[in-house]
């Protein structure tokens, strides 16, 4: 059996158990990078291709609505949505063209958000 298989089964063992997982998350290392730009993957320049044919077309994005009832404890919305945002660089990059006409991906170090 190798490695892989058994790290599947223990997980498998844990859950049965009635374990989460989340003991063996904390262990893992999560390895944060301090890059700001950095170059696009072909999959990602492939959807800013296609988007930059039709930028009015929003067949990658995904919409939907959240309906929130009940006392909301604004501050720890935004402190989570912050935190969210904080740890997947991803939701605070975007694509840009350098002056040679490279695309590269900028991620943003700071983001402002409002809640109305």
């Amino acid at each position: 059996m190798n490695g892989e298989s058994r790290k599947k089964q223990e997980l498998l063992a844990n859950i049965l158990k009635g374990k989460t997982g989340s003991e063996q998350i904390k262990k893992r290392d999560i390895v944060k990078t301090n890059r700001k730009e950095a170059p696009l993957s072909h999959a990602q320049k492939r959807m800013w291709f296609l988007h930059s044919l039709n930028e009015a077309d929003d067949a990658y994005n995904m919409h939907s609505v959240l309906e929130i009832t009940g006392k909301l404890n604004k501050e720890a919305l935004i402190h989570s949505l912050l935190k969210i945002v904080e740890r997947h660089d991803i939701l605070r990059t975007n694509f840009r063209l350098n002056k040679e006409g490279t695309l590269f991906s900028l991620s943003m170090t700071f983001l402002n958000v409002r809640l109305k």
